[in-house]
């Protein structure tokens, strides 16, 4: 046996037997991953497809120039992101999951079940769950196209869902637990005139019109007639979601047997879009008979003023005794209903 120095040089070395012997490189990636599957290193790659496995990333992220393909796994970021730029992430029976990180695809997104627990859901095309559900808990869903699934949609989180437009259709029962509103203007003050509910509607509860009523005004205020200086205008403020409102309530007294004010509002073409119920009669009991009752009110172009938006109305009373202040409640309420009908 002979042995060499730490620094020897030898030009060329021959042998018999290498003991250890020296690992012969290879190009194939099998023979790589049976040695150790493992890596903390981001894999970036023009494609990534896995049959009969997952793909799984435990730091890092998930990301293909292509498709992403689990035939028959599952595809999970435990910490980072699943990203397909330009191409479809599919999976033919399993589960898209990021733990903290968020889901991206340049097309379609095919699934049984999608959960996002903290990021963005993004597909430019179309999510589909084939049999299971969607859910984000706190972050969003966004699909430029569908959101197709076999199960439930669910959001844990206090987002809002929105849909800029196309046709929503429920063909079952809905269960709205929190009620729902039905606005007549939209986030920046344009009317929806579509905003109808067509065929019968039978509700137990309480159905909320956003922000229907412009608050009881508690303290009775005098309502003379045009054009008496204390003549009266009230707005009902409809541009500003949520306050929409299409209702006005107070108490007022009257002049000569009459109660009249304008009502400003922002609605087109108001007094032929709308059909207006006005409710009036005696609050106070001021101890004497008969009391007074309406005898008929009128809707009118506004006194104060020439807007289409505004009216005045009117409200006549029999018994009437302006000399004891009778208060009397009012109740005008507008309903979105275009001419011709």
């Amino acid at each position: 046996m002979t042995s060499l120095t730490d620094d020897a040089y030898v030009g060329t070395l021959h042998y018999k037997v290498l003991d250890p012997p020296v690992s012969v490189a290879t190009d194939d990636l099998q023979t790589t991953c049976d040695e150790g599957n493992t890596t903390t290193t981001e894999i970036v790659c023009a494609g990534l497809t896995a049959t009969d496995t997952d793909i799984v990333a435990n730091t890092g992220n998930i990301t293909a120039d292509g498709d992403i393909t689990a035939t028959n796994g599952d595809i999970k970021a435990q910490n980072g992101n699943i990203e397909a730029v330009v191409g479809n992430i599919t999976l033919d029976s399993g589960d898209i999951t990021a733990t903290v990180g968020q889901i991206t695809a340049g097309g379609n997104m095919t699934c049984n079940n999608l959960i996002a627990l903290a990021g963005l859901v993004s597909a430019q095309t179309g999510v589909v769950a084939n049999t299971g559900d969607i859910t984000a808990t706190t972050g969003d869903i966004t699909a430029g196209n569908n959101i197709t699934l076999g199960g439930d949609f669910k959001q844990n989180g206090t987002g809002d869902f929105e849909t800029a437009s196309g046709s929503n259709q429920l063909n079952g029962r809905v269960d709205f637990q929190a009620g729902f509103d039905v606005p007549l203007t939209n986030g920046v003050g344009t009317q929806i005139s579509q905003n109808y509910i067509k065929n019968n509607m039978t509700f137990e509860g309480q159905v909320k019109f956003l922000g229907q009523i412009n608050g009881t005004i508690s303290i009775p205020e005098f309502c003379p007639v045009f054009p008496d200086p204390s003549y009266k205008t009230y707005t009902l403020i409809d541009n500003t979601p949520p306050n929409n409102q299409y209702a006005l309530s107070l108490l007022a007294t009257g002049d000569a047997g009459s109660c009249m004010f304008d009502l400003h509002t922002s609605h087109g073409n108001l007094r032929q879009n709308y059909s207006f119920i006005v409710e009036s009669f005696c609050a106070d009991d001021k101890g004497i008979t008969p009391v007074p009752y309406v005898q008929n009110y009128a809707i009118y172009p506004p006194n104060n003023g020439t807007s289409n938006t505004d009216c005045c109305i009117q409200i006549n009373y029999t018994d009437y005794a302006p000399a004891l202040t009778q208060v009397i409640r009012i109740d005008v309420r507008i309903f979105y209903n275009p001419s011709p009908p």
